[in-house]
């Protein structure tokens, strides 16, 4: 099932695959792992000036969220996450769902506001949630200058899956606040919702009344939780 969907995505986005593999079969010392599907692809960037990392950049400058339209409610990410991994022990649930249409405009989006100049940085929304991206997107000149960023979500009953929620379809940017305009109105052309959540600002990630963190502290333990992992499994194996 997984690989006709692959398969139903590249011929959408009309992706050429020139290779891949996948790992059905590999076991480790504790048994079987699961199936780790890797696709090899290869892209042109016609201008490299107009490359946009995922990092904020200026301090000031707004945060937009990108989102394809909800396919169906009652999926809302947390179903095989990370989150649900690491809080209850387990990987189970249903993913949710992907329009391949809508990707498909949000790709043509991006692509737009790149080639136009109008945004700063572009992080999508994937392992670990909105949460976790907005804390990648803050450590990207965190060694030199940290930058962090005030955010406001629509949080709902459930907190953990807005923060935490895995869903598809899912971009965080950052414009300096005279693009806005253009960039709504792109984003509405294509269908595309698209709200400002926040600003770059100071050097503390603040997300509602939920997350208050310094980026330098986030990124300390970002950046040493293989090692830490590592030292724990020594740890049990002496």
């Amino acid at each position: 099932e997984a690989i006709r969907g692959m398969g139903d995505a590249c011929r959408k986005l009309e992706t050429p695959v020139t290779g891949g593999n996948v790992s059905f079969y590999n076991e480790s010392p504790d048994g079987a792992i699961f199936p780790t599907p890797t696709i090899g692809m290869l892209g042109i960037i016609d201008d490299v000036s107009k490359v946009v990392s995922s990092a904020f950049k200026n301090h000031g400058d707004d945060i937009i969220l990108l989102r394809t339209p909800v396919l169906t409610v009652g999926l809302d990410g947390l179903g095989g996450s990370e989150y649900l991994r690491m809080i209850t022990g387990e990987i189970t649930g249903n993913a949710p769902l992907c329009d391949l249409e809508s990707e498909k405009n949000l790709i043509a989006l991006l692509i737009k506001l790149a080639d136009k100049g109008l945004i700063n940085s572009a992080h999508d929304v994937s392992e670990g949630g909105i949460a976790v991206t907005l804390a990648e997107c803050c450590f990207g000149m965190a060694t030199e200058r940290p930058l962090g960023a005030n955010i406001t979500l629509p949080l709902e009953a459930h907190n953990a899956a807005q923060l935490f929620g895995e869903r598809q379809g899912m971009v965080v940017l950052s414009a300096s606040g005279e693009m806005i305009d253009r960039i709504l109105s792109l984003a509405n052309e294509l269908a595309i919702e698209a709200m400002i959540i926040g600003n770059v600002q100071g050097d503390r990630l603040k997300i509602n009344d939920s997350i208050d963190e310094s980026v330098s502290d986030l990124y300390s333990i970002y950046t040493s939780s293989l090692s830490a992992l590592l030292e724990t499994e020594d740890a049990l194996i002496a």
